[in-house]
């Protein structure tokens, strides 16, 4: 399910606000899981936790690194 790079956490489009909406409402208002799991684990380690988040905001606003490739 996760093709290119990680990060388009709601499987709509391409990497954009909703992604990061998506990511907040699973992490704090108990909103549904990434519908391809490697796609919310932005930035490639264990599992979805509040790393993932902060990889994504600094991918979106503060010109950070791109998330890595999908295995």
């Amino acid at each position: 399910c996760c093709i290119g790079i990680r990060g388009n956490v709601d499987g709509l489009a391409d990497i954009d606000i909703s992604d990061l909406v998506y990511l907040v409402a699973f992490m704090f208002q108990g909103g549904p899981s990434s519908p391809c799991q490697e796609e919310g684990n932005v930035d490639g380690l264990d599992s979805i936790d509040i790393s993932d988040l902060v990889y994504l905001v600094a991918f979106m606003f503060q010109s950070g690194a791109t998330p890595p490739n999908c295995p």
